[in-house]
């Protein structure tokens, strides 16, 4: 009291205050919002705890629980609503996307609601070490405590970045065998890495498969080819130092997302086959490589670049997940094509552009690829019923260029039954079909020529696929 002549008037920082105090304000909680008691402190002072009545308190608790009624009201209009359009069962990420932001009251506030609602019912009662409960708080202590008692229970905060694919061979690079020994000489292999349902565990019977079936014999002492190897012998790239500041200019002049390197056009140039793996992995490149590899990262960069490329006679090859076998991503010999070889990445250009959950589409960008796009959908409470064996990496534009089967295409169909529009960007024009409404798509149209259709297996001929519209 000596310390603070008033409160702070910032609403985040009451909020912060709140959560620094909120285990001492859990006792003067209601009976009512025991739930959210549990959550601010799950001390065993809370539960049956008498406290002495406080008119300053008592006045900050009854604001607060309005907040709390205020959120879980929140939470379970969405809930209703979505169990009224047929979801029978939402789940905490779907009910997250549909709530309102406006500020009345923080996200964090309606999260803990959702999980209250959803989840209050069916959770694990705490253990007699952890806290003291009475037998209706053994129903309903289900919100993971904001503060846990024993501070070596605190779980490590885990930045999500961007995964790095391995240079070379299929897949992540931290995803990857290990050979290893028993104490009798016997062989097994582990995969490194937390990604798969494998990672960590033994395979035992992948070593002697593999040497019975190749007649081989492996050995650690003997590395077949390096890592990471030295690209040398790669002829530099033909672009001049002012060819290269246009195309920057395209992209407002951010170099991080304009390269000329060496492993970049390597990488850009070649695909999943064995013989591009192999020339990668060897550092044995004689195949004809990218002169320059640009990222835009939205339909109007992607257009700028084009433009400049149709003026100065250059050749655009776009870039999906580079995960194809038919080197599709090997520019032409300088003997067939003098042109310059500008490779498009776009895997920046990966945003869902918007959903209709009532007409099961969604609008998205072309470069997203298939594990980010399955993760999105499903957080929506939606599948998109398309999983080709490289899904992790492979975009939607390449499905759509190359056009794609997947493994669930008896139930959904093939890439063409999945899409209903394209957006494309050529060398002279956009192409798109036009809407009055929006959020909406045509079922079908007889007006000429089907640009869905069109698309299909163009393999990035006739304009580069910017994005589609998609059933879910």
């Amino acid at each position: 009291k000596g310390q603070f002549n008033q409160m702070p008037t910032d609403l985040a920082v009451q909020w912060s205050v709140m959560l620094h105090f909120g285990h001492a304000l859990a006792p003067y909680l209601p009976k009512s919002h025991s739930r959210w008691a549990s959550w601010l402190s799950p001390s065993n002072l809370v539960f049956g705890t008498k406290v002495q009545s406080n008119e300053i308190v008592d006045s900050i608790v009854s604001k607060i629980v309005l907040y709390f009624d205020a959120a879980e009201k929140a939470a379970n209009d969405v809930i209703t609503m979505l169990k009224e359009k047929g979801f029978s069962k939402p789940n905490e990420n779907h009910v997250m996307q549909q709530l309102p932001n406006d500020g009345k009251v923080p996200l964090f506030l309606m999260n803990v609601a959702v999980k209250i609602l959803l989840h209050g019912t069916k959770c694990t009662t705490p253990t007699k070490n952890t806290m003291r409960v009475t037998e209706h708080e053994k129903k309903v202590s289900c919100v993971e405590p904001l503060f846990h008692l024993d501070a070596r229970r605190l779980r490590e905060q885990k930045f999500q970045v961007e995964p790095i694919e391995s240079f070379g061979a299929w897949g992540y690079s931290d995803s990857y065998f290990v050979l290893n020994f028993r104490r009798d000489g016997t062989k097994f292999v582990s995969m490194k890495g937390m990604r798969y349902s494998i990672s960590g565990k033994e395979i035992p019977g992948l070593v002697n498969f593999i040497e019975q079936e190749l007649q081989v014999d492996i050995t650690p002492n003997s590395i077949t080819l390096p890592p990471v190897p030295e690209l040398n012998g790669v002829p530099d790239s033909d672009l001049t130092p002012e060819e290269f500041s246009q195309i920057a200019c395209t992209i407002n002049n951010d170099r991080n997302r304009i390269s000329n390197n060496i492993v970049d056009r390597a990488r850009h140039g070649t695909g999943h086959t064995q013989h591009d793996m192999f020339n990668l992995r060897s550092g044995s490149i004689k195949i004809r490589l990218p002169d320059v590899v640009v990222w835009p990262k939205n339909e109007e960069e992607l257009s700028s670049i084009i433009s400049i490329a149709t003026q100065r006679n250059w050749c655009v090859i776009p870039f999906g997940g580079g995960t194809n076998v038919t080197h599709a991503n090997h520019c032409p010999e300088k003997v067939t094509d003098t042109r310059r070889m500008i490779s498009v990445d776009m895997k920046l250009m990966n945003q869902i552009l918007w959903v209709n959950e009532e007409d099961g589409l969604a609008h998205v960008e072309a470069g997203i690829t298939g594990l980010h796009l399955i993760e999105q959908m499903n957080k929506r409470g939606f599948t998109i019923g398309h999983e080709p064996d490289s899904y992790e990496f492979s975009t939607l534009g390449g499905w759509i260029a190359t056009k794609a089967s997947g493994m669930k295409q008896n139930k959904y169909g093939n890439i063409e039954d999945i899409v209903k529009e394209v957006r494309v960007v050529g060398a002279k024009f956009n192409l798109a079909q036009e809407h009055k409404l929006n959020k909406v798509s045509f079922g079908r149209v007889s007006t000429g020529v089907d640009l869905k259709s069109l698309m299909l297996g163009s393999e990035g001929c006739l304009g580069i696929i910017a994005s589609a519209v998609i059933k879910i």
